[in-house]
């Protein structure tokens, strides 16, 4: 298993603590910070106090504000972009629409973690370099 020289610090949107646990307990062994919203609101606070990220993973299906409301919300914001992986089993992908939020990889749930991983690392490489942000 390789390690990614870049810890990037992830902002995690799920309302499955268990697979927000695990997610987050596989990040930690490569050496990357998480913080863990269980809600899109949550997620959306953290962001207008001005925590900063190199990679957001967002769950698509959450109660209350979904993933894809949240990502118009942002597109609509002041809050600088961050390259987002969005992960779902059943969102219709076609509602989530950006015009300068980048949605930089789709995981279809159920995935494997090294799958997420790499997109969590792939992204906050493109995020450190400005690549398509």
């Amino acid at each position: 298993m390789a390690y990614s020289p870049l810890m990037a610090a992830v902002l995690l949107v799920e309302d499955n603590e268990e697979l927000a646990e695990f997610v987050r307990s596989a990040l930690l062994k490569r050496a990357h910070q998480v913080t863990i919203a269980g809600t899109a609101e949550d997620a959306l606070d953290r962001l207008k106090a001005g925590e900063r990220f190199e990679a957001l993973v967002l769950d698509g299906l959450l109660p209350g504000m979904d993933g894809a409301e949240l990502v118009r919300e942002l597109d609509e914001s002041s809050i600088a972009p961050i390259p987002t992986i969005l992960t779902s089993a059943t969102i219709d992908l076609s509602r989530v629409k950006s015009k300068r939020w980048p949605i930089v990889e789709r995981v279809e749930k159920p995935f494997q973690i090294e799958v997420l991983i790499n997109a969590v690392e792939n992204a906050a490489r493109r995020g450190a370099s400005g690549q398509s942000l």
